[in-house]
């Protein structure tokens, strides 16, 4: 597992990198993150903290110590990726928070090697409140940490509503006006003049009836089918802003002087 060294100031860090290198580490156990890219440079070689899983591809021919800088993108998946754990990676994103140099070491037990002690530690001892430089139960590589709670938001998608369609038939009438043909009989009689029949013409005594058939178009109806209207349904996502809220803790550190001791000034670098 990675663990990890802090420093204020650029002088340090590459000190310690020297140091390292002096003992046996090599470039490849060492990598730095800090707030901002380190300009003029020649022991580190800075990308964007999220080109780091690519860092082969952009600089295939660099062997030295790679560095990242997070500007405004602290994502704590970018740090898990270093190797460290949940609880080393929350102290690492808060270093890098607080303006420090974070330098990851990924080498096993290295902390419990004296061999591998940072022998700068002496010089940046006035980084460190004076009450926990004279605690005698505190080894040079302990410290206090002072813990807060941060909001994690997290998102799922419920649903939220349901719309139905479906279709149902409603019965109206209509009416429309088709013109027909019908026949229609008349008869007509006219008075002639007597014209003289033959002689002997044989009045039938049968009545004699004449049928005419008559006629008319009659209508009939037929329905038929037709698609009268599509109906298309499409969703879409949009974004609105909602505000949650939600109580945290936060420790602070008090300072309790007893005795003649110097002035601390408990607010120091705003740490407090």
């Amino acid at each position: 597992m990675a663990n990890f060294e802090t420093f204020r100031s650029e002088e340090e860090l590459l000190a310690r990198i020297d140091q390292l290198r002096a003992q046996g580490f090599k470039d490849s156990e060492l990598e730095v993150i800090s707030a901002n890219e380190i300009k003029n440079n020649d022991t580190l070689r800075y990308y964007g903290i999220s080109d780091r899983a690519r860092k082969e591809v952009l600089d295939p021919e660099y062997n030295g110590v790679y560095a990242y800088y997070t500007g405004e993108d602290l994502d704590p998946a970018y740090f898990g990726d270093f190797g460290f754990d949940s609880t080393v990676s929350d102290e690492a994103i808060g270093a890098v928070e607080n303006g420090n140099y974070v330098l990851a070491i990924e080498r096993e037990g290295y902390l419990e090697n004296p061999e591998y002690i940072d022998a700068a530690f002496e010089n940046r001892k006035d980084y460190i409140d004076k009450d926990i430089l004279e605690r005698e139960d505190l080894s040079k590589n302990e410290k206090i940490q002072l813990h807060e709670e941060r909001l994690r938001v997290n998102k799922e998608k419920v649903q939220s509503g349901e719309i139905g369609l479906k279709k149902h038939v409603v019965t109206e009438t209509q009416e429309i006006e088709v013109p027909v043909e019908k026949e229609r009989v008349t008869i007509e009689r006219h008075a002639v003049d007597g014209e003289k029949v033959a002689d002997g013409y044989n009045f039938d005594s049968t009545d004699e009836e004449i049928r005419i058939p008559i006629h008319e178009e009659r209508v009939t109806v037929d329905k038929e089918a037709y698609v009268s209207e599509e109906v298309e349904i499409n969703r879409e996502n949009v974004t609105e802003n909602q505000t949650v809220s939600e109580e945290v803790r936060k420790e602070k550190l008090d300072v309790v002087e007893s005795g003649d001791v110097k002035e601390v000034d408990s607010d120091k670098d705003g740490l407090l």
